[in-house]
């Protein structure tokens, strides 16, 4: 009993055949997504049930595999805030004391990166992709990068009229709103900052592997910037400026591709 006590201990969840179920089905989905794979079918997944299963899993232990698990799907699923809420979820975690967190090291401290590894997905281009993807909320079909360079990529790059962002991000924060999230742009203030102190926190004691999310943060920002830039655009029509300023003003803001990087 206390063998089989210890490895519970050890490895939490790792070994529950759910566990095993998801890890395979996100693989599989992973490897038909990769472009060097040329599949001529591509099975479809279930987000709703890795969803519900992820959050049966973690009930049981906290597990940094699974919470991103669970990001992934409700990022397919309920859209861009799933960012912010597994970010938040995970340096939550981390900030309390005494707390237990899986996957842990059966090896010396210092040559631990467990940590780091788990959180791996999140210097993917794989991750950036997905996000770039999700819906700002989920009652839009508009996607966080279509909003952020002002074109609908399935209309053949129809350009969105400033107006049209203004309203989808109001409908968006008003959606926030109602679920008690903070509005899209605090979102993205705090993912940013908790995805930092993530980023230390599982490179804290990681050798043979360091978490590197730059790609992400520096999207994230880039995205944050975009907000302002439009916040800034929503200026009185009486104020009198110039014709040249006005243009200005209607066109998107200037978005440097060196901020978004590709492995």
């Amino acid at each position: 009993m206390k063998g089989i006590l210890s490895m519970k201990e050890q490895y939490g969840i790792e070994f529950e055949p759910s566990y095993c179920e998801l890890e395979f089905a996100l693989s599989e989905y992973d490897s038909q997504n990769d472009p060097l794979n040329a599949l001529d079918i591509v099975n479809d997944i279930n987000w709703n049930v890795i969803r519900d299963k992820a959050r049966e899993l973690l009930e049981r232990c906290f597990d940094l595999r699974v919470i991103l698990w669970l990001m992934r799907a409700n990022l397919h699923i309920d859209g861009f805030s799933a960012v912010y809420q597994g970010i938040a979820t995970i340096d939550g975690k981390y900030a309390e004391d005494g707390s237990t967190i899986f996957p842990q090291a059966d090896m010396e401290p210092s040559s631990d990166s467990f940590h780091a590894a788990a959180l791996g997905w999140l210097a993917t281009s794989s991750c950036l992709h997905e996000i770039k993807n999700s819906k700002i909320f989920p009652d839009t079909p508009l996607t966080t990068d279509e909003l952020l360079n002002m074109r609908i990529d399935e209309q053949e790059g129809k350009s969105l009229h400033f107006s049209e962002v203004v309203k989808v991000l109001g409908q968006a924060d008003s959606y926030f709103a109602g679920r008690n999230m903070p509005p899209l742009k605090e979102q993205l203030s705090r993912g940013i900052d908790a995805l930092e102190r993530v980023e230390n926190y599982a490179n804290l004691q990681a050798e043979d592997y360091r978490l590197d999310c730059r790609q992400v943060r520096d999207y994230l920002t880039l995205f944050s910037r975009q907000l302002l830039s439009l916040e800034q655009q929503e200026l009185p029509e009486d104020i009198g400026a110039a014709p040249a300023d006005a243009e200005a003003a209607e066109a998107p803001a200037t978005l440097p591709g060196k901020y978004i990087r590709s492995r």
